[in-house]
């Protein structure tokens, strides 16, 4: 009996680990996806700021009454390298909104005060931060001052009416860091460092 103990122990804990590196490969994606087209100094932005928060899925649905979440991989810079942690973001409101939507959300954190917000789950971006959102594949104008707390590139997929990133719950997790020597996040970093 231990060892079938010990044999479903082991299936789980690598089966978690499979899981963990799939969401790292994922954000890898959504990342490459939502930033190549957006029109923007990439490198200066990845090097100005404090964190890169990416969310491969960010559903909303909603007709009057709508809501939103979403989990995502937050990476925080630790020197010249990077730590990873799980994230979410969700949202309700009310009012005219109608729709579903899955998108890919990439936030980049410009300042340590609003990170160690978002550490300790009581922020609300537009409200408790200035945020500029971008949607990656319709930006106009190139930025290259990056003045605000948060920077937000949404890759658009379905028909949602009536919401912007007002409000919006930001929370890392840093009791759950990501496995630093895989080959999933050896990508994902990769992915965020080239030049486009």
């Amino acid at each position: 009996m231990k060892k079938i103990l010990i044999i479903l122990s082991l299936f789980f804990l690598a089966l978690n680990s499979y899981a963990k590196d799939e969401d790292l490969l994922n954000a890898s994606n959504a990342y490459e996806l939502t930033m190549r087209e957006a029109n923007v100094d990439k490198k200066s932005l990845v090097d100005t700021s404090k964190a890169i928060l990416i969310f491969p899925s960010v559903k909303k649905v909603g007709f009057i009454v709508a809501g939103m979440y979403g989990n995502g991989v937050a990476l925080i810079k630790n020197g010249s390298n990077f730590n990873a942690y799980e994230a979410s973001i969700s949202n309700g409101s009310i009012g005219f909104q109608i729709g579903y939507e899955d998108n890919y959300m990439v936030l980049f954190v410009m300042n340590d005060e609003i990170l160690n917000s978002m550490i300790n789950a009581n922020i609300k971006l537009g409200v408790d931060a200035t945020v500029s959102l971008y949607k990656a594949s319709a930006s106009v104008g190139a930025v290259s001052v990056f003045d605000k707390d948060v920077y937000a590139f949404v890759n658009k997929a379905g028909a949602f009416a009536g919401v912007n990133i007002g409000g919006f719950v930001v929370n890392i997790d840093t009791g759950k860091i990501f496995n630093q020597n895989s080959y999933a996040f050896e990508n994902l970093v990769k992915t965020i460092k080239k030049a486009y």
